[in-house]
């Protein structure tokens, strides 16, 4: 009898547990659906514009208890306000899938703790100039009371009479033994952190200029770093590193020590090239840079450190105009930067630069010109997104070169160079002023003679946003953009190049 009753039960509750399986299996699969459709898109649209403050585009999304939330096709675009810009930009960041693998026990329990991210195929392109312009809103500090002031105490009346002798304080018998300190209390030690793994592939990082038109492109970039958890190394590859167009570095990896909260790169040396972009064939100028830094993933204060330095060393010969085959070379070099601030607010971003070489030296064998510069020294701070350089110099017995100025990330650029000469080499300076039509005409004097006997001076103002900055290099002052007075200067020199150039025999005429 009790078999048979038995047997009912047991039967209910099979098709109970069918039943919620059944469900959760329907659950599942609606929850999809739902995800794949014009609502979801949109639920998972407005969910991360809320949190980013950009606008997104999302093509579809799922889950699993296997694979985590994996969401494809994910665009964001920046938000501009209607004056900004009438041309479209490129999506701020754009990637062909995204998946999060959450901790599902702790996600049950209400803690949002993650395992891993994985970005495939991202593409990052940040305009330099919105950069700039678009900040964090931060709250306003608090507003202060005035602090009220407090009635003086009454002044204590003087005593008249001898002052009272105090009794010195009894010391202590050498029989009386001291108290006992009680030991510390030990630490309390925090619960560990759980792993958490960012981990990119085939990324792709582009910072481009809306006004020069050039662009700091990483290629093949993958990350392999950690962002939660206990002690650990990571690692950041690349296949090729371009500045407009031409190779800078190489494949590299860096090993990164990961000691939360913080990503720390320990100093290494790293080989670039700078690219000839008079020669797009040449081979380039082959340098050597050790660099270093922190960065702290989730925030703070100052969320990021970076150092570099460039170790002595010469330049062998590097190809600076193409048509007048003027080339540089400097038997030492050396160079340190120092920068520290909040990622994502340029205005709280500080950096110092100082660069020193000897014996910097201009040639052209095809024009038969030499000058060599005995020094040559820079000095540049960042402070409030504003690049401030109180120390640009190269000087020489025949020619000086010294400047100081203000660049704003913005583009605004406010600076002065003087120009110091013998008079020979000042004749000649004002030859290709007229010649290239430089000076806006004839002039007499385009230098003015200095109070140091033998040397005549001029001082350039350069002012305007870049690239359209001006400079006063007209006969009377006047000021002209300087794309116009860099084309001045490549057509005369062109025209230069080739009243020099020997005539060649007929022989040596190719026919068509």
């Amino acid at each position: 009898m009790s078999r048979e009753k038995s047997q009912p039960l047991l039967r209910w509750l099979v098709r109970g547990i069918l039943a919620g399986l059944l469900l959760i299996v329907l659950l599942f699969a609606a929850s999809n659906i739902f995800l794949a459709t014009p609502p979801g898109r949109k639920f998972l649209q407005s969910n991360l514009e809320r949190r980013s403050g950009i606008r997104w585009q999302v093509s579809g999304a799922s889950w699993s208890p296997w694979n985590g939330v994996t969401v494809k096709n994910l665009a964001g675009h920046l938000k501009l306000p209607p004056d900004a810009r009438a041309q479209p930009l490129p999506p701020l960041l754009a990637l062909k899938e995204a998946r999060l693998k959450p901790y599902w026990k702790d996600l049950l329990r209400g803690k949002k703790l993650f395992r891993e991210a994985n970005l495939v195929g991202p593409e990052l392109n940040v305009p330099v100039e919105l950069l700039f312009v678009v900040q964090p809103t931060t709250p306003a500090p608090p507003v202060q009371p005035a602090p009220v002031e407090q009635p003086k105490p009454p002044k204590p009346p003087k005593q008249t009479g001898k002052p009272k002798r105090t009794k010195p304080r009894p010391k202590p018998s050498p029989t009386q033994k001291p108290k006992p300190v009680p030991p510390p209390k030990p630490p309390v030690r925090e619960p560990d952190e759980k792993r958490f793994w960012l981990r990119v592939r085939d990324a792709k990082v582009r910072f481009y200029s809306l006004k020069i038109g050039q662009s700091l492109e990483v290629k093949g970039l993958n990350l392999d770093l950690p962002l939660a958890g206990p002690a650990t190394n990571g690692s950041i590859a690349w296949k090729e590193v371009a500045l407009a167009g031409q190779s800078v570095a190489g494949a590299h990896t860096l090993p990164i020590e990961w000691k939360s909260p913080f990503w720390k790169l320990a100093n290494q040396d790293l080989a670039l090239t700078l690219p000839s972009y008079v020669d797009p064939g040449g081979k380039g100028l082959p340098f050597t840079v050790r660099v270093g830094g922190a960065f702290a993933p989730r925030g703070g204060k100052k969320d990021f450190r970076f150092n570099a330095s460039l170790p002595s060393q010469a330049i062998p010969d590097y190809l600076l105009h193409q048509n007048s085959q003027f080339h540089l070379r400097c038997p030492e070099v050396a160079a340190t930067l120092s920068a520290s601030g909040r990622l994502t607010n340029p205005d709280s971003w500080i950096a110092d630069c100082n660069l020193g070489a000897r014996e910097v030296e201009v040639y052209s064998e095809l024009r038969g010109q030499h000058l060599v510069f005995d020094t040559a020294h820079a000095r540049m701070g960042l402070r409030r997104m504003t690049l401030i350089a109180p120390d640009l110099s190269l000087r020489s017995e025949r020619l000086s070169l010294m400047g100081n100025g203000q660049f704003h990330l913005g583009g605004y650029v406010l600076a002065v160079m003087r120009i110091v000469a013998d008079p020979e080499l000042a004749d000649r300076l004002t030859r290709v002023a007229i010649g290239s039509f430089v000076s806006g005409g004839w002039t007499r004097r385009w230098f003015q003679p200095l109070e140091t006997p033998d040397r005549l001076y001029r001082d350039l103002h350069f002012e305007g946003f870049a690239p359209n900055v001006a400079v006063n290099t007209g006969r009377k002052g006047e000021f002209i953009p300087l794309p116009t007075i860099v084309q001045h200067l490549q057509n005369f020199t062109a025209r230069e190049v080739a009243e020099e150039l020997p005539a060649r025999a007929p022989e040596e005429i190719e026919t068509p």
